[in-house]
């Protein structure tokens, strides 16, 4: 009885890639052949097989990509709440026949190009205290105090900020209502006798 051992291989897969760099394979068998008629075969280890072992990979489809567009991650949203706005980059690019991707400008990619930002957030913030347009400095010259009224705000969904009833911020604490404010030096007594007998005693 004469044993021989050879390689066999099965049929190559369908290419993974219509274009860029695709990648077939088939599964490769040591065999031994039992008898010169070899219609009684086994599989043995590799090793027994002394030839150089046929490849089980191949590239195919090795030709440029049309160009498409390609997308970043959304990033984070500019506010939690109150209505914010996501950004993303959004590219044209085009794989080539080498597996390295190449950067075109936007008219060389067909269809329109994805959206490179969008709303976010779309909730009512909580309301909370705030103080309204300071008033006029309670005096005219030296130093006094401004004073301002105490409000109930609140973002809301579509970015409006609106005026709330007070009862809706119960319990919150409030901003300062009352400031300092410097006005012009006030003139001495002497400055403000504008005739001769100012100040005099008769």
């Amino acid at each position: 009885m004469i044993s021989l051992y050879s390689w066999e291989v099965t049929v190559w897969t369908s290419c993974s890639a219509s274009c860029g760099v695709g990648i077939q394979t088939r599964s490769v068998f040591c065999m031994r052949f039992m008898s010169i008629e070899q219609q009684d075969i086994q599989s043995v280890s590799e090793e027994e097989c002394k030839e150089f072992k046929p490849p089980i990979l191949q590239p195919c489809n090795q030709v440029d990509c049309p160009a498409t567009w390609e997308t970043e991650p959304w990033q984070l949203c500019s506010q939690t709440c109150g209505g914010g706005v996501q950004v993303r980059k959004v590219y044209c690019k085009q794989l080539l026949s080498t597996g390295a991707y190449r950067t075109l400008g936007d008219s060389n990619c067909r269809g329109p190009k994805p959206a490179t930002n969008r709303g976010c957030s779309n909730t009512d913030c909580l309301p909370f205290m705030a103080g309204g347009e300071w008033g006029k400095c309670s005096v005219t010259c030296g130093l006094g105090v401004q004073r301002r009224e105490q409000l109930c705000r609140q973002l809301t969904t579509v970015g409006h900020l609106v005026t709330l009833d007070r009862e809706e911020c119960s319990g919150l604490s409030s901003p300062p209502l009352i400031r300092t404010c410097r006005m012009m030096t006030c003139p001495s007594s002497s400055e403000m006798c504008a005739v001769p007998s100012c100040g005099k005693e008769f």
